[in-house]
């Protein structure tokens, strides 16, 4: 699982629109989109306001990315 794809798979369990996450944490929805789409890269501030807003901590929100990534 991509980055991009463990947000949008938290935001839609949540059923917030990209639009309502990305006025959570204070982004553009635009770069919601690409960051979905991982066409932009959060850097460590934009990723821990992404993990606030699902009430997790930054590890829990990469979690299942570095497992993804470790198990290829």
């Amino acid at each position: 699982m991509t980055f991009g794809e463990r947000v949008s798979t938290l935001r839609r369990e949540k059923e917030w629109t990209q639009k309502e996450l990305a006025r959570k944490i204070g982004i553009d929805q635009t770069y919601m989109s690409r960051i979905e789409a991982d066409k932009f890269d959060p850097g460590l501030k934009l990723m821990t306001s992404i993990a606030k807003a699902f009430r997790l901590t930054p590890s829990e929100l990469i979690r299942d990315v570095q497992q993804s990534r470790h198990s290829h």
